[in-house]
């Protein structure tokens, strides 16, 4: 990339646009707060600083022909290349994430590039975050009208995370943020948590970066201060049961209506488990709740059953278990499970994978479900659940 003093090398309707910016919009705008009236209002995005970065890349120099395209994509496609194919897939992505001078002019010129979906945006977002200009990332979002930057494989460090801190604060509009399989560490994590102070962010992503515990703790510590915050994924992010506490400690006090955990390095055990589901008994504001857990057996998922006995708020239930088979033939789960749905009067949706279930555990769960005055749709994956229930029209149970 070329380095450009002042502004980016425009062609002539780019510059006649940008002088229709006001002052306050010409000079440097990091700092600034447009509100969306004041984005839609502005026929060019703001330049947040006088020095940025040029791409190389150029719509001419798309530059692998149409052939070796077609031999990556076979190479990506089919397992026998092993390596090659990796590296094809890898070369393709990354070509994938570039965007062109051409799109930079055009945008900075006030034109934004077709999409289909927030994804089609995702070269120039990325673009726009790593040469620090969060308010042209707000003004792409109120002029393309999506709510969702989708940032996942981008491979964004902690650094990056400075400048998605500054636009989170300055954002006019709700927005979601994925930020799935970046390089994010507690650092980074820790930039993004303080902002959500004063985001309307309704949205988190953040599976598959190992912000670990203490990057978890961040975001706990702010959940209370950010209520706009709906939404919260964290999938094999590094935590163990110290994050999981911190989580329960911050669930009552958070208006977050949708949790999704996984954890796939057994880090997470039953001791974590009871955190979880000692929170969850105390009735957070929580509606949906997904969790994968590899390390938790059959002690721990009763104690999650046990928490809908005296939860009312909960109305999506999804849980995915690794257990081993002796554990998985123990009946304390189902059992419970089916006396907490006799009182349970909120779960809407129950889905159980990973866990198989004896035929007295599938009869106690039937009766429950067939009685069950709010249950709509439940799917317990290769169990005999299904041939034991009368299926009622108002209600899907899948096996």
């Amino acid at each position: 990339m070329d380095r450009i003093a002042g502004s980016p090398k425009l062609t002539p309707s780019a510059q006649a646009a940008t002088s229709e910016l006001s002052p306050d919009q010409q000079r440097n705008s990091s700092e600034r707060a447009f509100s969306v009236d004041q984005l839609h209002g502005m026929p060019v995005p703001p330049q947040d600083h006088p020095h940025f970065e040029m791409p190389a890349k150029s719509d001419a120099d798309d530059a692998q022909s149409s052939l070796e395209k077609e031999v990556d994509l076979y190479r990506a496609a089919h397992p026998m290349y092993e390596d090659e194919g990796f590296d094809a897939a890898g070369r393709l992505h990354e070509e994938a994430l570039k965007v062109s001078r051409e799109t930079v002019q055009k945008f900075f010129a006030g034109e934004v590039p077709p999409h289909d979906d927030p994804r089609d945006l995702r070269p120039l977002v990325l673009f726009l975050v790593k040469n620090n200009m969060p308010n042209a990332i707000s003004w792409l979002a109120v002029h393309a009208d999506i709510g969702k930057l989708d940032l996942t494989s981008c491979s964004l460090g902690d650094a990056d995370m400075q400048t998605l801190a500054d636009w989170l604060r300055t954002c006019p509009k709700p927005m979601e943020l994925d930020l799935h399989h970046n390089n994010i560490g507690p650092d980074g994590v820790m930039a993004l948590a303080v902002a959500l102070r004063e985001s309307g962010l309704t949205s988190l992503d953040l599976g598959n970066n190992r912000i670990g515990n203490d990057g978890v703790r961040a975001l706990c510590q702010n959940l209370p201060s950010a209520p706009r915050l709906q939404e919260l994924r964290l999938q094999d992010v590094g935590m163990d049961n110290d994050g999981v506490a911190a989580l329960a400690d911050a669930l009552p006090v958070s208006e977050l209506q949708k949790l999704s955990i996984s954890d796939t390095d057994a880090r997470i055990d039953n001791a974590g488990a009871g955190q979880l589901a000692k929170a969850l008994g105390n009735n957070p504001a929580l509606k949906q709740i997904r969790l994968v857990f590899s390390g938790v057996t059959d002690e721990g998922w009763t104690q999650i059953a046990r928490s809908l006995k005296s939860n009312t708020q909960l109305q999506g239930l999804n849980i995915n278990a690794t257990m081993q088979p002796e554990s998985a033939r123990d009946d304390q789960f189902s059992l419970m499970l089916a006396d907490a749905l006799r009182s349970n009067r909120t779960l809407q949706n129950l889905k159980v994978v990973g866990i198989d279930l004896s035929r007295s555990g599938a009869a106690a769960l039937a009766a429950s479900i067939r009685s069950s005055a709010s249950l709509v749709n439940v799917s317990w994956p290769r169990s005999p659940l299904a041939e034991d229930v009368a299926v009622r029209g108002d209600r899907g149970i899948d096996s």
